[in-house]
């Protein structure tokens, strides 16, 4: 489980997970990762999570895939998201679900 902590500034948050990072042995590494590919910041789109460097909510790419469309046809669609942007926030999410369900 994660929560939001912080704000780091005035302008970002940081999420972290429920517990502690020590509840999730690579967290910092994971979170390393992260803040390179998704930020949020109050400035842009009231603080909507956002790929980094563009106005693009992390959201639509979530909706994109649940449509049934696939991974091109979203960076066709939003070509300032890089594909290794678009790749890590799924991994993301992916770790985060897993860790989720284990936690269960």
């Amino acid at each position: 489980m994660f929560g939001v902590v912080g704000p780091v500034s005035p302008a970002r948050s940081v999420v972290q997970p429920l517990g502690g990072e020590g509840a999730y042995p690579l967290w910092g590494t994971l979170m390393a990762e992260l803040s390179n590919v998704i930020t949020s910041d109050s400035a842009i789109l009231s603080g909507t999570p956002v790929f980094v460097g563009t106005r693009v909510p992390v959201r639509i790419l979530i909706e994109f895939l649940s449509a049934g469309d696939n991974l091109s046809e979203f960076l066709d669609s939003y070509p300032s998201v890089s594909r290794e942007q678009a790749v890590a926030a799924l991994e993301v999410a992916g770790e985060r679900l897993l860790n989720g369900s284990s936690a269960a």
